[in-house]
């Protein structure tokens, strides 16, 4: 029981927690800790968003809202395409 708090398992590999904790670091963690423990998130969905990218077209309207959204849930990468 002690191996699996460390996270290794008895075959050697790692538990599902801490093959998640070696893609996300400690501070990722702590932010999106709400993320991660909803069902349909979880922490593969999670490191999924942080892989992710996201291009917005339009920085007015529903644009200036949808972008610090992405940003705040951890998006990998967010490119914004405006006229203006």
């Amino acid at each position: 029981d002690q191996a699996r708090q460390r996270g290794l398992r008895i075959d050697g590999g790692l538990t599902p927690l801490a093959y998640w904790h070696a893609m996300l670091t400690d501070e990722e963690l702590d932010r999106y800790a709400r993320h991660i423990v909803l069902p349909n998130v979880g922490a593969a969905g999670q490191l999924a968003f942080k892989r992710g990218r996201a291009l917005v077209i339009g920085a007015g309207g529903i644009g200036s809202a949808v972008i610090p959204a992405l940003a705040a849930a951890g998006l990998g990468m967010l490119r914004i395409v405006d006229d203006d």
